[in-house]
């Protein structure tokens, strides 16, 4: 099962890194970067709409600025690749699991 996790966990790896290349081509070849950036200014407001306290509405803009959204941008990117990685290993010990080689009876 650890062999299955770790090939697994490094398909998740490749998986998250094309899924980046083809991103990153699909945004600067098709020049989509404003509507990207539109698209998380609009997701950042919908989410200070949810909130009434006026501290955290003021906290939340912080991710407006240049600063801001790399960070969101990075911690994303971070978060995916976790979370692809992880899941694809579990997927390949599940897998290594149940297709294990059965030794003949002795």
């Amino acid at each position: 099962m650890g062999v299955g996790f770790r090939l697994g966990a490094g398909a998740g790896l490749a998986g998250f890194a094309m899924l980046i290349l083809l991103g990153t081509i699909e945004t600067l070849g098709f020049h989509t970067q404003n509507e990207l950036r539109d698209v998380m200014i609009q997701a950042v407001r919908q989410a200070q709409s949810r909130y009434a306290d006026p501290q955290a509405r003021q906290s939340l803009e912080y991710f407006l600025t240049p600063g801001g959204m790399a960070f969101l941008m990075i911690f994303g990117f971070a978060f995916m690749c976790v979370l692809f990685v992880i899941l694809s290993g579990i997927g390949g010990a599940i897998s290594a699991a149940f297709l294990r080689r059965k030794l003949p009876p002795h």
